[in-house]
């Protein structure tokens, strides 16, 4: 059985599809532009584009958000940040910062994929400062 996250979707995102999986083996969700109007993208621009989604991660989870290779290959948009990480202490909504990587202005609209999102455990540490030993090489 797979773990369950819970999420809010906002008003500016009903009527849009949820991530979900595509097939039964790959590990990444479509997450999809809650737009209210088209974003124009020009040469190397890049925009802060909103998902319309809350996601309550439990402690020693992430979410992470990745270029989507389809969209990349059919758009040259990508993720400019990637991966960014949403964790535990992520209380709002998943913003995805994309960039035109193409010769010409692109058109993201309301509804169209954006990026992959990729849920993963992660560890939660306590740093142990301890001396240098007096044989180590010191960095330059």
């Amino acid at each position: 059985m797979l773990p369950k996250i819970s999420f809010v979707r906002l008003p500016h995102a009903v009527g849009l599809r949820l991530p979900a999986y595509t097939d039964g083996i790959g590990t990444t969700l479509p997450v999809y532009a809650a737009c209210a109007a088209s974003v124009k993208l020009g040469i190397g621009e890049s925009a802060l584009i909103p998902t319309g989604l809350i996601f309550a991660l439990p402690l020693g989870a992430e979410l992470q958000i990745r270029s989507s290779r389809a969209v990349s290959e059919d758009t040259g948009l990508i993720v400019l940040n990637a991966p960014a990480t949403y964790d535990a202490s992520s209380r709002d909504e998943l913003k995805v910062l994309v960039q035109n990587t193409t010769d010409r202005t692109l058109v993201i609209r309301r509804g169209q994929e954006i990026a992959s999102l990729v849920f993963a455990p992660v560890l939660r540490v306590t740093l142990d400062e301890v001396p240098v030993p007096t044989n180590a090489k010191k960095s330059s």
